[in-house]
């Protein structure tokens, strides 16, 4: 809910100073600062997650240097399973 609304604050502001400036390269601008709200908002909750995992890759001899959890599957669970189990325990 915090973020539909954080996202709404962006494009309403940037809707009113859009509005108010007569030169379209001035709007561009706002719609431009609108654009990067967004989509870092996107990227943030949706694309953290597999940019962590691929840094920590590159930065590994083998998968297996990563010291993850696998689930019954053998799939890896992340680091977000392993921050909030050991932060539960």
């Amino acid at each position: 809910m915090v973020l539909i609304l954080f996202s709404t604050i962006i494009d309403y502001w940037a809707a009113l100073r859009m509005e108010e400036q007569p030169d379209k390269k001035k709007r561009r601008k706002f719609l431009a600062l609108s654009l990067i709200g967004n989509l870092g908002m996107l990227f943030a909750f949706k694309y953290f997650d597999f940019f962590m995992f691929n840094t920590e890759v590159m930065g590994s001899s083998t998968p297996d240097d990563l010291g993850r959890e696998h689930d019954k599957f053998g799939c890896t669970l992340g680091w977000r399973h392993h921050y909030l189990h050991h932060r539960q325990t």
